[in-house]
């Protein structure tokens, strides 16, 4: 039956796992052949339900909370963070459901599947007008309606991710991630990977056949609109979420693996950063006036140590009318919340196989943006970039590499002999983070190990992370801009001189402290909205000669 499904045409057959032992695929929508609408006929039953529930651990429980998948919250498991032995985990346990409710979903999500089409399955209003009408005409709405939270929360689950829907839509989960079928699949936590235990937690997801790893992978590849079978079998795609998904089928591994890179919705404010340490108020006010003076800068480092997250924060320091257009293969940059009107001149261009990065890099120039940001250089998008600098708009993207020197080497290989030179001339900036340990505390924590400039051929550190006093150097504005081209070039782009700058620079560092402390309260989304109002403000006090 596997073959079968798997010759055919995946632009016609989408798959669709059920958490039961074994895989079920199912056409998710109507679609037409030879002028004739076909739906389809028959949809293969699982053997046995999975629940999860958390096996006995002993150890310390350090936090409980529930992940909701609907609005109102009425579909929700709960989550533990254990910490046993030094190992960190992450337990679900999803509500229970006797066999008669087991029986009834059954029903129910036959019915449904083979009935509704892929737009009702996505609203979840109808959906759930849906399932009482469809418990009414098989006769099991006493049924449904003694057990309708763990059904509702069970139908849910089946339309999302399955088995990992709950990490998937947990908000404090950053990674998803399974090495091997047989092995459980692990999380990396915003709130406590490499905070109370080193690196990621082990869940209780455990797949029960390969089979079913197989299945999950292939239903990731549906939701990105991406085939993934043994004659394409690795996938690197965008879910709706926008989250980043790597998978491969086994072909090319040993088994089914995926890796999910989930960003959050919500920009997370420079202020925020601050606060954590990651970087002091004077850097940011330094790469605030690189964004104004419209100079190139990079953020380097490995990866997953939050060279994305710096880089959306340090955007948002940038004149709220001003154009900036991102490139990107996956939408992980936003400078902006969708729904947010305070910055309406944000483009966003996405890489694929039909256009390049650097052909899209190209065609941003004649956006006349301010700012052109390249999610993460990786070819010859980099020819743009430099480029845009010569031509008078910023730029700024990521880049993977452990120390200055190596960049040099990459840009080396990457540029022709012009541009690297045009390149050296242009250059503003590089700041390396990395995550390093506090012995201390016994944690791990991001930090802007240092800024570094490109001066007569040699990188000049402009600031620096004192790691015995957890402290970023210099703290004297003047002494920065004594170091540092670029704030000579801003000091010109502005038209002030080295006095005015190192007195603009000192403002806004103030600026950004004092906002650290008075933000420190409230949503991730007040935070975000808060912060948006006070950069408004502080441009429109600028404009009308007020500081």
């Amino acid at each position: 039956m596997y073959e079968q499904f798997r010759r055919t045409p995946p632009a016609i057959i989408s798959y669709l796992l059920l958490s039961w032992e074994h895989t079920v695929f199912l056409a998710m929508q109507r679609f037409t052949m030879g002028g004739k609408e076909i739906r389809p006929h028959a949809l293969f039953v699982a053997k046995r339900f999975r629940r999860l529930t958390p096996p006995p651990v002993n150890g310390k429980t350090v936090d409980r909370y529930d992940v909701c998948l609907d609005d109102e919250c009425y579909a929700h498991a709960s989550v533990s963070i254990v910490v046993s032995d030094g190992i960190g985990y992450y337990l679900v346990e999803e509500p229970p459901l006797d066999n008669l409710g087991i029986k009834a979903l059954t029903e129910i999500m036959n019915y449904i599947y083979l009935n509704l089409s892929l737009e009702v399955l996505k609203n979840f209003s109808e959906l759930k007008k849906e399932v009482f009408r469809a418990a009414e005409e098989l006769g099991i709405r006493d049924v449904i309606d003694e057990r309708i939270e763990a059904i509702w929360y069970y139908m849910l689950r089946e339309t999302k991710y399955s088995l990992i829907t709950i990490p998937v839509e947990d908000p404090f989960v950053e990674d998803v991630e399974l090495g091997h079928w047989r092995k459980p699949v692990t999380v990396v936590h915003r709130l406590y990977s490499d905070v109370i235990v080193p690196g990621g937690l082990f869940t209780n997801i455990v797949f029960s056949s390969e089979e079913e790893a197989r299945s999950l992978v292939i239903r990731l590849g549906a939701k990105a609109g991406r085939s993934v079978n043994l004659a394409r079998p690795r996938l690197h795609a965008s879910l709706p979420e926008g989250y980043r998904v790597a998978a491969t089928l086994g072909v090319v591994s040993k088994g089914p693996t995926f890796s999910i890179r989930k960003f959050p919705q919500i920009p997370i404010v420079v202020t925020e950063l601050i606060r954590e340490g990651v970087l002091s108020p004077l850097m940011a006010a330094y790469f605030w006036l690189l964004n104004e003076s419209r100079q190139f800068y990079i953020i380097v480092g490995a990866s997953g140590v939050g060279k994305t997250t710096l880089l959306n924060a340090l955007l948002m320091l940038s004149p709220p009318t001003w154009k900036i257009v991102v490139i990107e293969d996956v939408p992980e940059i936003i400078v902006s919340k969708e729904d947010d009107a305070s910055r309406p001149r944000i483009v966003r261009f996405l890489s694929n196989e039909r256009v390049s990065a650097f052909e899209l890099a190209t065609d941003a120039l004649r956006y006349r943006p301010d700012i052109i940001v390249v999610g993460e250089v990786r070819g010859r998008e980099i020819e743009a970039l430099v480029r845009a600098v010569a031509s008078g708009a910023g730029s700024a993207t990521t880049f993977h590499a452990s120390t200055p020197d190596e960049v040099m080497m990459a840009m080396r290989n990457l540029l022709p002999q012009d541009l690297f030179a045009l390149f050296i001339s242009n250059m503003g900036s590089l700041a390396f983070i990395a995550k390093v340990f506090k012995s201390r505390e016994g944690r791990f924590v991001r930090r802007v190990l240092g800024v570094y400039e490109l001066i007569d051929g040699n990188w000049c550190e402009v600031f620096k992370w004192i790691g015995e006093h957890d402290r970023h150097e210099p703290e004297d504005p003047e002494k920065v801009v004594e170091k540092s081209r670029a704030m000579k070039r801003a000091a010109a782009f502005l038209v002030m001189n080295l006095e005015d700058i190192s007195k603009e620079l000192a403002m806004r560092a103030k600026f950004l402290e004092k906002l650290s402390n008075e933000l420190n309260y409230g949503t991730e989304v007040e935070k975000y909205q808060n912060f948006v109002n006070k950069i408004i403000e502080f441009y429109r006090r600028l404009w009308s000669g007020k500081k």
